[in-house]
């Protein structure tokens, strides 16, 4: 048995806030497990004071993911299905923003902001144009990582202004994985 301070002085961790949203995160996944009888992601929106990240894809010949997912992968990968278009939403945060690469465009047609806990949209439906890298920035650092065409993942980008994916490449984005810390 692990006994903690309210505050461990090495790793400068609040123990108590930790401790409550690993319950928390604990208890809606054994419902989804339970439930499903599969590990799923939770559709649920998490509770506006957790900071998380959520989101979820429209992938070429697929469309709309049913479920967002929040911190794991969203996309498919090694199918050849670029994401087309993300939908992402922040909370516990006081703004975000992002903004998509997509093919025969470039970045365009501008950053797109938000407030933490609304909903932003980047990217195509319906033009048949992949994106190929997104930017993102925050008021909090956020971990993330892309898996690109013919390439695999391509590593964490750390920071609270990020950009994953290639550009002039001709590659499709065909996952993507974000999480705050």
């Amino acid at each position: 048995m692990l006994i903690f301070s309210m505050r461990d002085s090495t790793l400068g961790v609040n123990v108590k806030s930790f401790a409550r949203a690993l319950a928390s995160f604990s208890a809606v996944s054994a419902l989804v497990l339970t439930a499903t009888g599969t590990a799923q992601a939770a559709t649920a929106a998490p509770d506006a004071t957790i900071v998380s990240l959520c989101y979820r894809a429209h992938v070429a010949g697929v469309g709309w993911e049913t479920k967002p997912t929040c911190g794991g992968w969203s996309g498919t990968k090694g199918q050849n299905r670029a994401i087309e278009a993300l939908e992402i939403t922040a909370y516990g945060v006081g703004w975000f923003c992002a903004q998509a690469h997509t093919r025969n465009v470039g970045w365009g047609p501008k950053e797109t902001c938000e407030e933490g806990g609304k909903t932003i949209t980047i990217g195509t439906t319906g033009q048949n144009r992949p994106m190929e890298a997104i930017r993102f920035s925050s008021t909090k650092t956020v971990w993330a990582n892309a898996h690109v065409q013919n390439q695999g993942p391509t590593g964490f980008s750390i920071g609270t202004w990020i950009e994953v994916g290639t550009t002039g490449k001709n590659q499709n984005l065909e996952a993507i994985s974000m999480s705050f810390h």
